[in-house]
């Protein structure tokens, strides 16, 4: 499974990296934006609705409160008035009194009917003696069928009470009439108020209708539903109605009410609610309330909804901005593009307008100074080939003469070896090897040792012509000699100092070859004790090597520069020859090749 999710997710990448800059560009800013967005209001919405369900709770427990409060103290005054009977002296000595006179009738039913006028919600008042004679005052259309049959039971709740108030749990009664009702009981013994003995039971029957006020006013507040429960968790009243007397095994959740408040999410009939309760202290009964969590969370909807909206409008915006800023900052690389694939076609002649100092406009400078350079390189190369070629043909013009005579002088030679004559056969012989050196075709290169032997040869046939004036002086290290070399680059220094240092002024001297590795470099150092050059020469022929300046006709430094061109074409711009000299005191020329070419 996890090596799915990494193909997918390497597929996803390669689409991302395989896109376009300006796509790239438009997936990053909504990237960047949608995503802050969307969590910022996800983050909102479950903040606002938890803290909208935190507020409800607390403000339906609160209501609940008050509510609760109200019954309490209806339920507490009719307690208190119930406690009326021990203050009735006249009823007091009636209920003493056997039998049923019309004395005795009127004065207990008046006194009834007093007690009865205190509270307007009160439905019936009952007042049993201890002979079981039933005296009442009612509000409804009769008297409830069962009250004989329950004066045995309330007779035993007054009396375990003690003269305290006894709150009976909700009945369904049937009256005379033949209506029926919901009704919740308090009963009290009626005490003789100078011996404090018990002369009766007095009754008090209310309607549940009460209750529909308070239930109703939680009702509209929390647009859910409402219920009472008393102390053995029976429904009291609920806002149908449709469950009174009943206990909570309809509904396990109720079970769930310890303590004396608080609140919890549940599922009823299908659909989730937030139930919050409360118990009252004075008669333990408790007031529950079933809120719709759609309710709850209507508002957080809303406000849900107007952030998707103002999401889903800002990342339009966003697209649209990004749309044109993408293709604002890949406009100019579009453009190099297109460019890059003309000069790759091989049209150098194109630029790209730089308008911007961004880094892409610094990117298209760089790009310009770059095509720019490969022109020069090209132009560069091309220089140096036409400059070799031309090497190689003033090479070629050279060395056709010597061809011819290098024929002619081994017929010579041999001619004087048939005569005896040997020093004629030696400078035959010398100047042939010299022609051989150089005519060989198809290789540039030789080693150091040949190139040392070919300087020898010319040397031996100078020594001949001018009667010994030179002497040469060798000090390269044994492991040179096998180096391979360029061809023809030592003998044309000594010839420059033959002529330019000693033939012009009929003097003799020493002509040292000396050599060193540094790395993969070769030192030549070429020196001679002749006339030397000023330094108005010396600069000059060195600002000719450097610039690899070539200037036709005869001269001091043609040949040295046409050496040190070799030398520059052959091994890099870095190598080449170097002059040091001062007038009347001979002159050095430095050369420096690569030890592997």
């Amino acid at each position: 499974m996890n090596s799915g999710f990494k193909r997918a997710g390497t597929r996803i990448w390669l689409l991302f990296a395989d896109a376009s800059m300006k796509k790239k560009l438009i997936v990053v800013f909504l990237f960047l934006i949608t995503l802050p967005l969307t969590l910022t209001s996800f983050i909102s919405y479950q903040n606002y609705s938890r803290s909208m369900q935190e507020n409800t709770e607390t403000y339906v427990l609160g209501t609940t409160s008050e509510l609760l409060d109200k019954l309490d103290n209806y339920i507490m005054d009719i307690k208190r008035i119930s406690a009326l009977p021990l203050f009735m002296e006249e009823m007091q000595a009636k209920l003493t009194q056997p039998g049923r006179s019309f004395d005795k009738l009127r004065t207990v039913e008046l006194s009834i009917l007093s007690i009865n006028n205190i509270k307007q919600d009160t439905t019936s008042v009952y007042i049993i003696d201890n002979y079981d004679e039933l005296y009442y005052n009612l509000k409804t259309d009769g008297v409830r069928n069962d009250i004989r049959d329950n004066i045995p039971y309330f007779r035993q709740l007054a009396k375990e009470a003690d003269g305290l108030p006894v709150l009976l749990p909700v009945q369904e009664v049937e009256y005379s009439s033949g209506s029926k009702d919901y009704v919740f009981s308090v009963v009290r013994e009626i005490r003789d108020a100078a011996s404090i003995t018990p002369i009766g039971i007095i009754v008090f029957d209310t309607s549940v209708n009460v209750m529909a006020k308070t239930v109703n006013e939680l009702d509209a507040i929390t647009k859910g539903k409402s219920m009472i429960l008393d102390q053995q968790n029976h429904i009291v009243y609920d806002s149908d109605r449709s469950y009174i007397t009943q206990n909570n095994e309809r509904w396990p959740f109720l079970n769930r009410l310890q303590g004396k408040q608080g609140s919890f999410e549940v599922d009823w009939e299908g659909e989730p609610y937030i139930c919050t309760y409360m118990t009252s202290d004075k008669t333990e009964w408790k007031m529950v309330s079933l809120i719709p969590m759609k309710e709850v969370t209507a508002k957080a909807k809303l406000n849900r909804n107007v952030t998707i909206l103002a999401t889903l409008a800002i990342t339009g915006f966003a697209l649209l901005v990004s749309i044109v800023i993408s293709h604002f900052l890949t406009k100019p690389l579009s453009k190099m593009s297109k460019i890059m694939k003309q000069v790759q076609a091989g049209n150098l002649n194109v630029r790209l307008h730089v308008r911007y100092a961004d880094e892409v406009g610094l990117l298209g400078k760089h790009f310009n100074q770059m095509v720019g350079r490969i022109e020069e390189l090209i132009g560069e190369v091309t220089d140096s080939r036409l400059l070799k070629k031309e090497a190689e043909m003033r090479a070629l013009q050279s060395q056709i003469n010597p061809h011819f005579i290098y024929n002619t002088l081994e017929t010579i030679r041999m001619m004087a070896e048939l005569n005896d004559d040997e020093q004629v056969a030696a400078m035959t012989y010398n100047l042939g090897q010299m022609l051989r050196y150089s005519l060989t075709r198809g290789n540039e290169t030789g080693t150091v040792q040949s190139e040392l032997e070919h300087l020898e040869h010319y040397l031996y046939l100078q020594n001949m012509r001018f009667n010994d004036k030179f002497a040469l002086k060798m000090d390269v290290p044994p492991e040179l000699l096998r180096t391979p070399m360029l061809k023809l680059v030592l003998q044309p220094i000594v010839e420059n100092s033959i002529y330019h240092g000693y033939e012009k002024y009929g003097g003799s001297g020493e002509i040292g070859v000396s050599a060193y590795q540094l790395g993969t470099d070769i030192f030549f150092i070429l020196s001679d004790d002749g006339v030397g050059m000023s330094k108005e020469l010396v600069d000059k022929l060195n600002d000719r090597f450097d610039k690899i300046i070539y200037e036709q006709g005869t001269g001091r430094g043609i040949g040295l520069q046409n050496v040190n061109e070799r030398i520059k074409l052959h091994y890099g711009k870095e190598y080449g020859l170097r002059v040091e000299s001062h007038f009347g005191k001979g002159t050095k020329v430095i050369m420096k090749i690569r030890s592997s070419s």
